[in-house]
């Protein structure tokens, strides 16, 4: 018996030593020094990049612009998102070298089923592909491998809210670029008439309604809320594929038109508001898509009535003897 325990005792000794060399040779062998040079995707050259998290989303760059490119309209990208996209990529750290097996690309998530896919194309020849996978316990590393590699790498830094995004979260929310300093006019037309705020050169800002003679005065603290929300223009967020909702381009709630010293005019239509929804659907004329949400509290600052506009305090008629 007594001899029998020192056999196992042995063989544990000798099972546990071997496990040892082995880990530590494994561990050697994935230890590696930093890398700053894993990803390469120069701007200038690369004019399309494809992305898969949930949905896929394309995007292409036109002149010095990207857009993203839907199915059934395309739309500007965000200028901020791309620039922190090559940042990233080309400023990536890897760490260690965490795995070589393809099974276990599951486990930190970086199998093209549940990963993120980038890819980078430059003339249609890929220049960096990559899935970046699930964040690392401490969230302020990501586990990343190559494409066509089956190395798993922990990279430094959290990439989650950088490249995980569904394809309408790529597009710039700006609508129209408008200029306060050029902004000559605002009107609002709706079932009930037209409500217009506007401006003479270095004069003040006036209220117009239908059938009125002359303008008011407006409220200046009421109408610089507007004028806050229109310069520039910006979108809450965009109607995903699956809302069910379409632009009521044969008769829309209100028209928003914002008019330029240069003449051009931005335009922005409403569908009809439904109850205890919160959501405000617009779109541009002769554009359905895309389909742009502002909550509530967007649109009750963007909404003109003339109510509203009015200074209180300026009750006679501008051209009325003082």
């Amino acid at each position: 018996m007594k001899r029998n325990t020192l056999v196992l005792a042995g063989l544990v000794v000798l099972l546990w030593g071997a496990w040892y060399v082995f880990h530590t040779e494994e561990k050697t062998e994935l230890s590696i020094r930093e890398r700053r040079d894993f990803f390469k995707a120069d701007s200038t050259a690369v004019d399309s990049i494809a992305v898969k998290y949930a949905n896929w989303a394309y995007l292409s760059r036109r002149g010095g612009n990207w857009t993203v490119i839907f199915p059934e309209y395309s739309h500007a990208a965000d200028p901020n998102i791309l620039r922190d996209v090559f940042r990233f990529t080309n400023e990536m750290v890897l760490e260690n070298l965490i795995s070589t097996r393809p099974e276990k690309h599951s486990s930190f998530q970086v199998d093209t089923t549940s990963g993120t896919v980038l890819q980078f194309f430059a003339g249609g020849v890929p220049v960096a592909e990559f899935v970046m996978g699930k964040a690392g316990a401490d969230f302020n590393h990501t586990y990343i491998r190559q494409l066509q590699s089956d190395s798993v790498y922990m990279a430094r830094g959290d990439f989650q809210r950088v490249f995980r995004r569904v394809p309408t979260d790529w597009g710039s929310r700006v609508i129209a670029e408008t200029d306060s300093a050029q902004l000559v006019s605002v009107r609002w037309i709706t079932r009930d008439g037209e409500v217009r705020v506007a401006r003479a050169d270095n004069g003040p800002w006036l209220v117009y309604k239908d059938g009125a003679a002359a303008g008011l005065p407006v409220d200046t603290a009421v109408f610089n809320v507007r004028l806050r929300r229109f310069t520039p223009l910006t979108t809450d967020a965009f109607a995903s594929a699956g809302t069910g909702v379409e632009a009521e381009t044969d008769n829309p709630y209100m028209q928003l038109i914002l008019d330029s010293r240069d003449g051009r005019s931005d335009t922005l239509l409403w569908n009809h508001p439904k109850e205890d929804d919160g959501r405000y659907f617009a779109f541009r004329p002769g554009r359905p898509k895309p389909l742009f949400i502002f909550y509530k509290g967007s649109f009750d600052r963007i909404k003109g009535v003339y109510a509203d506009l009015i200074d209180k305090g300026g009750i006679k008629r501008i051209d009325e003897p003082q």
